[in-house]
């Protein structure tokens, strides 16, 4: 603990070790000092309250070093930058390149990210609304933006510090005894029951805070593999069913498949299929 003690953030409310603020909140006094991650989302009072959706905000500009690699995925590079303009100015961002060998595909690509997304926010907002655990979920919403010099586009959304893997799409569990182990594996599953069925959110991963967990680059599973190449259809949601162990954050009364089986290895990694072998069928939300 510091030497400076403890106070509440006059913000979320929460009681914070004053590593937790800068020297300027800490100098505002109790009543009035914010905590860092209050001040960077712009959290006035606890009347404000964190949405679900973590955004760009206004920013218009950054700057993104692309010297090094900060991360490889499975299909893009990701780069760290910061913003230059706009409500985030000085915070960190990064910035997510397709590698060579998808360029060609990815307008259908961010269509079909942006989708999984949107269908993410629906279902961790119904999460956070039902006050399972007495932390808040949120998701980063990327942008699609263009390179000025490059002309390629890519994917900007704010930086997520400690950055972790909960669970794939595959089935792979990261240590299930911890609090958010089980927390996101419960949340897999509640997005199945929550759809009818539907659909599966998973690949989850980010980093957590004292407020709760932030998460990015999910992966919405559904019948007709209706978002994209990690999309792994019927067979993944059987597939990470089989591997899926309820705890004490699933609900009874959650459903499951009525059958299960292993399709597909257990990786941590993100599994993809093909670019040719989803069906552009859609069904409606």
């Amino acid at each position: 603990m510091s030497s400076w003690g403890c106070r509440v953030c006059s913000a979320c409310g929460y009681d914070l070790d004053s590593d937790y603020y800068s020297r300027n909140q800490w100098s505002k006094g109790v009543g009035y000092s914010r905590c860092r991650t209050c001040v960077q989302e712009g959290i006035q009072s606890d009347e404000d309250g964190f949405s679900t959706a973590r955004t760009n905000k206004a920013t218009t500009r950054c700057t993104i070093d692309k010297s090094s690699v900060f991360a490889d995925g499975s299909c893009r590079h990701v780069y760290l930058g910061t913003y230059t303009g706009g409500d985030r100015t000085g915070q960190m961002c990064v910035a997510k390149y397709f590698h060579d060998e998808f360029e060609h595909l990815e307008e259908d690509y961010f269509e079909r990210d942006m989708n999984a997304v949107q269908k993410t926010l629906k279902i961790v907002t119904q999460w956070n609304q039902n006050d399972f655990i007495s932390k808040i979920i949120r998701v980063n919403v990327p942008q699609v933006w263009q390179d000025s010099r490059s002309g390629s586009k890519f994917l900007l959304e704010p930086y997520i510090e400690d950055y972790q893997k909960f669970n794939s799409n595959s089935g792979w569990v990261t240590n299930g005894r911890t609090f958010w182990g089980r927390v996101m594996q419960a949340l897999s599953h509640y997005s199945y029951h929550v759809s009818g069925g539907q659909f599966l959110l998973c690949d989850l991963q980010g980093g957590v805070n004292h407020v709760g967990a932030i998460i990015s680059d999910p992966v919405i599973m559904s019948h007709n593999k209706r978002f994209g190449v990690t999309d792994l259809g019927r067979q993944g949601i059987i597939n990470f069913f089989h591997h899926h162990r309820c705890n004490k954050y699933c609900q009874p009364e959650w459903t499951r498949p009525k059958y299960t089986c292993a399709y597909f290895e257990r990786r941590q990694g993100t599994t993809m299929i093909r670019a040719d072998y989803y069906d552009d069928d859609d069904d409606d939300d």
